[in-house]
């Protein structure tokens, strides 16, 4: 019995708890929304402000947006060229697609679910949508001794396509990840700093079609921007330099500092 009137009691105490709490929703500045419907009919998506519960006007279009987005190749597998151009003309400029790689034997390791043959396909509905988009390389997953190979697959398959951008980046394989495990048990050996350096140089001889590639990012031991194929025999002439005079304590520099990576 004691225990039920001490329970009865508490009872009664979290339910007389109360506190008003003052919400000014008229101080809230206007945020960008975007509105996104996608039905038999077709593809409709629009760009607003927010406005006020009290604000009795609808809210208007802002004029001359345009949206970014990141997207996966097979994110286009179900769309068409027409549903394509819909998202283009409705303000989409700029994709960013993380392709990683050219190279099926690649992907099939890392289980991206599609294969170079998708790539082409999917990017190729892109282009010919006028839908402009950009992509990410990722280089050094094919391991050790597969620098230069991996990178003329995947050349081949970017010059059947037209990104106007890529960022060129570089694995960095953390203990915890499936592909720590493969390391830890011998099972993948990865590219050495020097490796990688050969793959971004292969890479810039063997892509044909206008685009920039930049590699300032916080996994790369190099960094260069260059527009192809304009800045091509400048940009190869600086990577020759580098890979020339690439030393035991540039490797063991360079690799120490992405062992002591943690986040990326």
């Amino acid at each position: 019995m004691r225990k039920l009137l001490t329970l009865f009691t508490s009872l009664l105490l979290l339910a007389s708890c109360e506190k008003e709490i003052d919400f000014n929703y008229h101080e809230i500045d206007p945020i960008v929304v975007i509105e996104g419907r996608v039905t038999n009919e077709g593809t409709e998506v629009s760009v607003r402000h927010s406005r006020s519960v009290e604000d009795s006007v609808k809210s208007a279009s802002l004029p001359g947006a345009t949206i970014s987005t990141y997207a996966r190749v097979d994110s286009m597998r179900n769309k068409t060229v027409d549903d394509l151009r819909a998202l283009h003309d409705a303000g989409y400029t700029d994709i960013m697609i993380g392709i990683e790689s050219g190279d099926d034997e690649v992907l099939a390791h890392v289980n991206k679910g599609y294969t170079a043959a998708d790539v082409v396909e999917q990017c190729g509905k892109l282009d010919e949508a006028g839908l402009p988009y950009n992509c990410i390389y990722l280089g050094g997953i094919a391991g050790a001794g597969r620098a230069e190979e991996t990178a003329a697959r995947s050349a081949e398959v970017f010059n059947q396509i037209r990104p106007q951008f890529m960022y060129l980046t570089t694995v960095t394989i953390f203990p915890d990840s499936e592909l720590g495990a493969e390391v830890a048990r011998g099972d993948f050996a990865p590219m050495s700093e020097l490796e990688r350096f050969r793959e971004f140089r292969a890479l810039v001889a063997a892509l044909e079609n206008p685009i920039v590639v930049d590699t300032r990012l916080v996994t790369n031991s190099i960094g260069f921007v260059a527009e192809l194929p304009a800045d091509r025999e400048e940009c190869l002439a600086a990577l020759d330099e580098a890979i020339a005079g690439f030393s035991e304590d540039d490797e063991r520099r360079l690799s120490r500092r992405r062992a002591m990576m943690r986040t990326i």
